[in-house]
This record gives structure tokens, sequence and C-alpha cells, in this order.
């Protein structure tokens, strides 16, 4: 059984989050994969996300904080680094607490999944549901910035898939080999209708700049001054400000009769069933999981030829394509839909094979259990590169946050996980990885004569099991103990006793620490010296180069 961890950028239950529960779902029903979602939390009183999640028997693991790299502006640059610090700190544990063996980063809007499993020598997916491309942003992001993230991410990840060839095309300019597409579907309606005699047109969207609402209102206009019966709901929900710009042109060109805004909905098949055709006007649509819900329950599409949707449609034959920001064809094609009935009802008849054919779970079952298998299989591969790439960006993010913020806030970033020991500390720490078996450090005793060395361990559950602890001079091994865990203290000085060894001030010492946890045992980080996490020392210790005294664990000899 392979654990699939499957990060959400949003906590909400929309498009691209959508797509990653029907994954979930789809993982959930195989005896292959075990799906563990780590949704970001949401303000919602009632997380639809987690509940559908729950109602499927779908573990989900809730993050306390999600940074995405789009939108950040120079004067947020700092408290961006900081939370994206934290965060990787915080899927680092959850990663390893949850035993995840695969990664799947969904959305290219935050590096923090495949940064934590890069750390973490776990195998990432990118799944990437579309572009962000320029048209799409605010203007106060930073655009090189973002391209710089995205080009990262998808070095980081070992396979990259998309939505449509579309969205592929786009990305293979960063990287040429290992992206894929696997087409987005959409789980069988639960009870398949006919269009009836209906009238009504539908549009279900977010209320953003991009997804051509305007034009698709110009259009319900010019279809109200030729005198044509019809209705147009809208279905969503979005950026206020054009919601309410929505509202002032429905009323100003007296639409109200004809077009009216529903808000979201959960009972989306019910939507269909009871419309005419989709209209999907969006200037950029990466896919349109609308257009196969659509063919899925047997309704004709008009879509402005936008991305992804010239791969789902067939013009003429499942519906229409035209060109994009021309209120006047969509207006004559939602016409030609109203006058002609029985073939609107043979487009929709024709979608609902193609979506049998190409966009159902059927169809993506065996491509996306074929490409986690592979992965899996793959391991972390060039795994040099990669982490190479993580300390660059650590230690860019870490220069943002000592660059950005106050003195206390520096401290916070400094010490991700703040020990409380008896004795001062007078160095800022930060918690290693969690250590799966076995981990090794080079330090440096400042006293003649030890016996003992102290060490601060942290974990976010309960210790059970054994740990070996081999004191190693000059490639000899002087001292070996073993330590019940159990007896460990979270957060506070741990003193390993291990007889007397002499002449060792200034002397370049091994440490290993050796793992034989209990099967319900949380595995366990150990507390290192930030000021020594530099880049230099994090290169040459991923490549095996030690450099005497640099080491980073923290500890006090007596």
């Amino acid at each position: 059984m392979i654990n699939v961890g499957l990060v959400s950028h949003s906590g909400y239950l929309a498009g691209a989050e959508r797509m990653l529960f029907n994954l979930a779902v789809m993982l959930k029903d195989t005896d292959e994969f075990n799906p563990i979602l780590f949704l970001p939390a949401v303000t919602y009183a009632t997380n639809e996300f987690e509940t559908e999640a729950y109602k499927n028997n779908i573990k989900v693991v809730t993050i306390s904080e999600y940074p995405w790299y789009l939108f950040v502006d120079e004067n947020a640059k700092g408290s961006h680094a900081a939370s994206v610090i934290r965060t990787i700190d915080t899927l680092k544990t959850q990663f390893c607490e949850n035993n995840v063996d695969v990664v799947i980063n969904n959305t290219a809007t935050s590096i923090c999944p495949a940064m934590a499993a890069v750390e973490m020598g776990l195998p990432v997916i990118a799944w990437i549901h579309g572009i962000g491309d320029t048209f799409l942003m605010d203007g106060n992001g930073d655009s090189e910035r973002r391209l710089l993230m995205d080009r990262l991410l998808i070095t980081l990840s070992n396979t990259t898939v998309c939505c449509s060839d579309w969205t592929r095309h786009f990305y293979e300019r960063y990287k040429t080999s290992h992206i894929k597409t696997i087409h987005n579907w959409t789980v069988e309606p639960i009870a398949v209708k006919q269009i009836q005699e209906s009238r009504l047109f539908i549009c279900l969207n977010t209320f953003d700049q991009n997804k051509g609402i305007f034009i698709l209102l110009e259009a319900a206009k010019l279809l109200k001054e030729k005198g044509c019966n019809f209705n147009l709901y809208f279905y969503g929900d979005g950026n206020q400000s054009i919601k309410n710009k929505m509202k002032n042109y429905i009323h100003e060109n007296g639409l109200s009769q004809v077009v009216d805004i529903k808000g979201r909905s959960n009972n989306i098949d019910a939507i269909y069933q009871e419309c005419l055709c989709l209209v999907q006007p969006s200037f950029i649509e990466s896919f349109g999981m609308t257009v196969i819900e659509a063919m899925a329950n047997m309704r004709p599409v008009i879509a402005a030829k936008a991305g992804g949707t010239q791969e789902t449609i067939i013009d003429g034959v499942t519906g229409f394509i035209i060109e994009k920001n021309n209120s006047q064809v969509l207006a004559e094609k939602m016409e030609w839909v109203l006058d002609n009935f029985e073939q609107a009802k043979k487009m929709g008849e024709n979608g609902r094979v193609r979506y049998e054919n190409y966009f159902s779970t059927y169809c993506a079952k065996d491509k996306f259990g074929n490409l986690i298998h592979s992965t899996y299989n793959e391991g972390s591969s060039a795994s040099m590169t990669k982490k190479l790439i993580y300390d660059v960006v650590i230690k860019l993010l870490y220069e943002e946050c000592l660059d950005k913020l106050n003195p206390i806030a520096k401290r916070e970033v400094a010490i991700p996980f703040m020990p409380l020991p008896s004795r001062k500390i007078d160095v800022p720490l930060c918690l290693s990885k969690l250590i799966k078996k076995e981990i090794a450090y080079n330090v440096m005793s400042n006293i003649d004569i030890v016996s003992e060395v102290g060490l601060i361990f942290s974990s976010h559950g309960v210790y059970a099991g054994s740990m070996k602890v081999s004191i190693i001079k000059d490639g000899r091994q002087l001292r070996n103990v073993e330590v019940n865990l159990s007896n460990i203290k979270k957060e506070n000085w741990y003193y390993i006793a291990f007889g007397t060894i002499k002449g060792v001030k200034d002397k370049l010492l091994t440490i290993e620490l050796l793992f034989d946890y209990a099967p319900d045992s949380a595995p366990i980080g150990v507390y290192e010296n930030a000021n020594n996490r530099d880049f230099v020392y994090k290169v040459c210790n991923k490549l095996g180069h030690h450099i005497k005294g640099m080491d980073a664990l923290y500890t006090d000899f007596r």
C-alpha cells in the first residue's frame, strides 16, 4: 500500500481542489493506494472539502498556514519567506508522522510541498491545473519571482502532470522532459437525463476578470433585444467588485427578468439537468471542468476558444467553439441552440459519448495509478541536484527574512520550534528533519574530559522504542550506549552518559544516532544551531564533506 500525500493549495472545494478530491476518492477505491489530504485551514464554520473527505473515509491533515508564491509584492517578501519556512517544517513533520511515500503538489501556487518532500527524500509529483499568466494577476505581484518559483517547482518535482496539452505546452519552456498530460475527469452523475424542453442557459464560473462574464451579459442583452425567449443563470462567486458590476449591468439593461445570479451550489447535477446548454465564455481556460460536467450530463456546450476547451469540445458535434471576446457570435450560437432543439439534443448525446471515452473516472484511473507507481518506484532521483536547489532556496528565504523583518520576527523565523531547556541557550535553534532511521553529526567539545553529552529532542507525538548513540573519533568507535526513548524529555536537555573520555577538547568527534522506533512511536528530530546551518555547511554536508567544527548539532558536553 502506497501512502499518497495530496497537498491542496486551498481548503475550499472549487475547481482544482475538486480534482484533487476526485483523485483522492479514486485512489481510495483501489487496494494499492492510501490517500491522505493535506488541507490549509479555512475560515468557514463548515468545511465542505473536509466534510466530503470524511464521508469517503479519507484522512485529512489540516495545515495552519499555506503561503502561495503568487501576488507577493516587495513589501510582503519578508513575512512571506518566514511563512514559507514555517510551512516547509510543518509539512516535513506531517509527512513523516503520516508515513507519506509520494507527494502530489496540487497547482503551481506553492513550492512548500516540493521543498518538504525533497528534504525528506520523498518523490513528488507537481499537478498543474493552469497557468499563472500576467493577465490573471492584479499587478501587485513580482512576476519575475513567480516565474522563478514555477521553474524551481518543476525542477524539484520528479514528474509534472498537466490538465491539458495546452497547459503542458506552456510549461515545456521550463523543462522538456517529465511533463505529461492527464486530462481532468469528472465523476459519473447520479442520474443522467436527456434535455427536456428547456430554454435555460447556465454559466458556472468564478467571477473574475478572465472569465468573460460581461461578454455573456452582452450576448444576453442582444438576445433580449431580438425578443428571444430564454433565461440565463450564473452559478458561482468570486470578486465582489465584479459581482457588483454584474448586478448593475443586469439592472441598467433591463435583464432582471431573464438573468439571475444564483451563487454557489453543491447540487451540480441538478443544475445541469434543468438547463438546455452550458455557456463558458472565458478568455483563458486551462481545461474547463464545467465543460466535461455538462457533457457527462448530456448537455451541449458553447465555449470560447481559450485553451483547454479546444481539447474537450468538438465544434459542431458536441457544441460550439467560438472566438473569445465576441458577444455577437456568442448570441448567434445561443439563438441557434434555442431554435434547433433536436440538433442541440444530439450534441448533448455526442458529448456524453465523448465524456465516457476520454474524461471519465475510468479513463483516468489507470493513467494516474501508473504515474504514481512509476514515481514511487523511481524514488527521489537526482537528489543531489534537488537538495542543492533546496539549499539555495532556503538561503534566499532566510536572507529575505533577515532583510525585511523586525528583530522579533527574525527570532521567530530562526526558532520555528522554541525549546524551553533549564540551561541557558545563547544561539538560535531550529529543528532538524524528523529522523526516520539514523543521522550523524560532526561536533567539537569545548572541554577536555567528557562523560555526558546533552541534546534537545522534539516531536509531535509519543516516543517509544530505543536509540543507540555512538561516539566516534578518527573513524574509531569510542563509546556506544542504548537509550530508552520513553525516558527522553521533549523540548529540554537530555543528557546521555557514556563513560569518561579524555583529551577531546577541540577535537573532532562524530555522534551517530540510530533509532529503532516502536510501531506506535512518533519520529523524533534534534535541535541544531541555526547559525551553523549556513549555505556552505548545508551544501558540503549534503555532498558528504563535513567541515571540521562547523556541524550543526547543538550539544552541551559535561
